[in-house]
């Protein structure tokens, strides 16, 4: 195993620090509504930072391959409690491999893939002991930033495996149910030749993706969460900063620990904990005992046969998200407008009001029934009541027949799935709408949407009358009249005939293709540090 070189990855960083400074301003959003009667959170200024950056490198000619990059949209600092996760107890130290619930270890190289493989390995661990899956990362990856529903490459000149991701990208495709895929379907190719045909369905549906926090993992209040997490669900994606210079090997010791400022770079799961690993066993001795089993995805031959511990006083380790999902039910369809999932969250303006309506109208491909919904809970213990009409006149979303409801409360932020009360029939070819009342308590944001969003989103895509929001639930405003190409992320799940592939998802299996020659240039690569 080659160790992991830092000097160029040094280098850059002082060629950074000497050559932009935060005075420059090299991003802009562009995004605002036409009126005053909302307006959009602040966007992530880590994301606005890592733009100003990434700009100023492709300017400058600077190729960067990264792993974790950050996303405009980030949830407020809250949260899961314990007592939401459905755990009773929390032993002193815990390992899901003992349950043989951890897939194997796998190994990305020479990508900088591993936040599809944090996300993957949340996916399958889920599913253990009871089943086990070997789904394929190289898919996920390759439809992130490939085909008419992708998210615009971050560095140009790099390939699609090198442009990084995160965890709200995992979400966003595999809700819309762009996979998982089996790893036969779609193996993973390390000449990145392997081009996704979509002739394998996707597997698994995505029922819940638990974010269960956002924020950095050293705290004493956040840890019992994160156990619970893991010890309940199963393999928990994670993000952290890497650094060879942090690394402890020795003997059986494999060890990680951080005190700098960095932001994350490297995915990875958590598996597991141990509260009594001494402090000595680092190569600085962080401020207590205590670590997190971490499964990497850099092959059985590194670490402890692909494993190793950090500490739990690691600065920069970060988010904690669990991935559940389910088989896909006979002949389902997924109707959708936000392909690219949340972008930004709106409230009323200036975020003085929790509440918030919105809706989604669509037009029933086939006589079929609407059977679930799909959103995004933006604090844990988001309140949702969420109404059905069927024959909906246009720009009025609930002026047709109310055919059916469900309400209740998200126990973690992120994405859900929730079943209907009772079916709705739907007709061939009629319009009905998806209205969903919805409350953050202590958060003035309430409603995810997506948008385009140069350098993030740029292919986001939105027409009038699809969707819409409201203060009250009575006087409805056109979401993409007040804010140009932007959808409400607000899916609706129904059962139909037999039909040709979902809207709005599809599978992919592999074959192989020929890329444009630019595509297989390799730049040199002035990071060498592994992400």
């Amino acid at each position: 195993m080659k160790r992991i070189k830092m000097a160029m990855g040094i280098i850059l960083v002082v060629f950074f620090a000497g050559a932009w400074s935060p005075g420059i301003q090299f991003f802009a959003t562009g995004l605002s509504f036409a009126s005053t009667s909302f307006s959009i959170a602040p966007i992530n200024p880590d994301f606005v930072r890592h733009m100003e950056q990434k700009q100023l490198a492709e300017t400058l000619g600077v190729v960067i391959k990264e792993g974790i990059t950050p996303s405009p949209f980030s949830f407020p600092d809250f949260h899961a409690r314990v007592s939401s996760i459905s755990v009773q107890t929390l032993p002193s130290s815990f390992d899901l491999r003992s349950e043989g619930r951890v897939s194997p270890v796998r190994n990305q190289s020479p990508f900088n893939t591993c936040w599809g493989f944090a996300t993957i390995g949340s996916l399958e661990s889920t599913l253990m002991p009871g089943e086990t899956r070997d789904f394929s990362e190289y898919h996920l990856v390759y439809t992130a930033y490939s085909g008419p529903e992708s998210f615009t490459k971050t560095s140009p000149s790099q390939s699609v495996f090198n442009q990084g991701g995160n965890y709200i990208k995992s979400t966003a495709l595999l809700s819309r149910w762009t996979g998982p895929v089996n790893e036969s379907d779609c193996p993973y190719d390390t000449t990145g030749t392997l081009v996704p045909t979509g002739s394998a369905p996707p597997r698994k549906h995505l029922t819940d993706s638990h974010f269960i926090y956002d924020g950095q993992l050293s705290s004493d209040d956040v840890r019992p969460s994160i156990k619970a997490a893991i010890q309940a669900r199963g393999g928990t994606a994670s993000m952290m900063y890497w650094d060879e210079t942090n690394y402890y090997e020795s003997g059986d010791v494999h060890s990680y620990y951080y005190a700098g400022s960095s932001g994350p770079n490297h995915g990875i799961l958590l598996v597991g904990w141990d509260d009594a690993y001494p402090r000595a066993n680092f190569k600085v001795s962080p401020p207590l005992d205590g670590a997190w089993l971490v499964k990497n995805s850099w092959g059985t031959g590194w670490g402890d046969e692909g494993y190793f511990w950090i500490s739990y006083g690691d600065a920069a380790l970060q988010a904690a998200v669990v991935f559940e999902s389910e088989n896909p039910g006979d002949n389902e369809r997924i109707y959708q407008y936000d392909p690219l999932g949340i972008v930004l969250n709106v409230g009323e303006n200036g975020g003085a009001n929790p509440t918030l309506w919105a809706a989604n109208v669509f037009s029933s491909a086939s006589d079929e029934e609407l059977r679930a919904v799909g959103f995004w809970a933006i604090v844990p213990e988001t309140a949702y009541e969420i109404r059905v009409y069927t024959d909906v006149p246009p720009e009025n979303p609930v002026g047709g027949s109310l055919a059916g409801t469900i309400n209740g409360t998200a126990p973690t932020a992120g994405y859900h799935v929730f079943e209907l009360d009772s079916p709705v029939s739907l007709e061939g070819g009629s319009r009905f709408s998806v209205v969903a009342r919805i409350t953050t308590p202590g958060f003035g944001y309430p409603l995810a949407v997506e948008a385009p969003l140069a350098g993030y989103s740029e292919n986001a895509e939105a027409s009038a009358g699809e969707s819409f929001v409201s203060l009250d639930g009575s006087g409805w405003t056109d979401l993409a009249v007040e804010l140009e190409k932007a959808n409400v992320c607000l899916k609706a799940i129904s059962a139909a005939a037999p039909s040709p592939s979902p809207s709005g998802g599809g599978g992919g299996g592999c074959s192989v293709l020929a890329f444009p020659a630019a595509f297989l240039l390799l730049v040199p690569l002035l990071i060498l540090q592994r992400k």
